[in-house]
């Protein structure tokens, strides 16, 4: 729960989630309440659910912003790369891979960032 409170209330816009390994020469195999698979499935889906739904709100209120983005790949004829704050933007404009450049954000889905270059 506390771990589920954290993540709803920083509001990450990105979180890479995984399950601790009980395997040998790891510190987790020396645990000895193990939680049982299907409760650790449960949870990692409660946190990814709760991931997902604290990126939306926080990407939500870039709409309308102009935010810099640094290039990291042309995709499909559009740009792709990454604010400040870890967002990742898809935009169509000038640039290259490499640069950093302003975008205004013009809409945001559960899935993706899209914005226009400026």
């Amino acid at each position: 729960e506390n771990t589920l409170r954290l993540v709803e209330d920083l509001e990450f816009t990105r979180t890479h989630l995984f399950s601790y390994s009980h395997r040998e020469g790891t510190v987790a195999f020396r645990f000895k309440d193990l939680v049982p698979p299907p409760v650790v499935r449960a949870r990692m889906k409660r946190i990814e659910q709760a991931s997902r739904e604290a990126s939306y709100r926080y990407r939500r209120r870039l709409l309308g912003k102009i935010v810099f983005v640094l290039i990291e790949a042309r995709e499909n004829g559009a740009f792709a790369g990454y604010t400040e704050g870890y967002v990742r933007v898809s935009f169509r404009g000038d640039g290259g891979v490499g640069q950093k450049v302003p975008v205004l954000i013009e809409t945001v889905t559960v899935q993706e960032t899209l914005g226009r270059g400026l």
